[in-house]
């Protein structure tokens, strides 16, 4: 059995979690994207992070930055251990009003770079904890100075990360070295850019010189997921795109996107987001879809 105690701030443009426990085997989260631009911030603990095509080993101080629907997810280990973290969601137009021209830069560009993940030093650990205590102390943030107030500590948290992200982009500590590592990640970009194809294992394995029992046994060991898995994680992740920018009908998404029919398609949606395609798109009209995880 697993204890988390959590304290949720916000609304519906902006949310801050605070959860703190012990996590075990039997603590599973499932692959999801969001809507919103994602902060995790890793107080204590190790996790394996998986993020699009990369999987990442994270452990006290670390921070990884999740753009809008790019597919993600906790891994946890296998053995029983003290666990802390804080979530940031929000919207992409949330920090509307805040100008960055004055400073010269984009913060939001952290969610763009596909570095991910970053460590922070003791000095900048210790002003992103004075930032996030102050925005879980706040119960004011419907009102109009509160989510003002809101927007000003979620900015100077996005500068400390760019500014982090800034100075580590020449010495990565998270790039990925491990050859196996660097096959899978190969893989995950051959498959985001071939997903609207017919895949297969066979194909995927005859395309790496590898067999079929290897591609499988190795991709499961680093990504936590199977193929099959990721390939349609990658699919429904460019379905959201569509449902939200185009008209066209959910069949044409289906087969736009590489599934071979609109039931297959609607099964897996509704697997992977718990709604259906249709409602997905009413939702995201209406402005009222949001998720959040564990």
């Amino acid at each position: 059995m697993s204890i988390f105690d959590a304290v949720n701030i916000g609304n519906s443009d902006f949310t801050i979690q605070h959860s703190k426990g012990e996590y075990s085997p039997s603590i599973t989260v499932n692959r999801h994207c969001h809507n919103r631009y994602e902060l995790y911030l890793l107080l204590e603990g190790n996790v394996n992070y998986f993020i699009r095509e990369k999987i990442y080993n994270l452990s006290e101080g670390d921070i990884a930055a999740i753009g809008i629907y790019d597919f993600h997810r906790t891994i946890y280990p296998n053995k029983k251990a003290p666990f802390e973290r804080i979530a940031i969601h929000f919207d992409k137009d949330f920090l509307t009003g805040i100008d960055f021209d004055l400073a010269g830069i984009n913060p939001l560009n952290i969610f763009e770079t596909g570095q991910d993940v970053i460590q922070a030093d003791a000095d900048t650990r210790k002003r992103i904890t004075r930032i996030t205590e102050r925005m879980l102390s706040m119960n004011e943030g419907n009102n109009r100075v509160g989510k003002y107030l809101l927007k000003l500590l979620l900015a100077e948290l996005l500068i400390e990360v760019h500014l982090l992200m800034k100075d580590l982009k020449k010495n990565n500590p998270f790039s990925v070295t491990n050859e196996i590592k660097q096959k899978v990640t190969q893989i995950m970009k051959y498959i985001n850019k071939n997903y609207s194809s017919k895949l297969s294992l066979a194909g995927i394995a005859d395309e790496f010189y590898i067999s079929r029992y290897y591609l499988t046994k190795v991709f499961k060991r680093y990504s936590g997921l199977t193929v099959v898995e990721y390939i349609n994680n990658v699919r429904i992740n460019e379905s959201l795109k569509l449902l939200e920018s185009s008209t066209d009908r959910v069949s044409q998404i289906a087969s736009a996107v590489g599934f071979n029919s609109a039931v297959h398609f609607d099964r897996v949606f509704r697997s992977t987001m718990q709604t259906s395609p249709l409602k997905y798109r009413k939702l995201i009209e209406t402005g009222t879809y949001s998720r959040t995880e564990l």
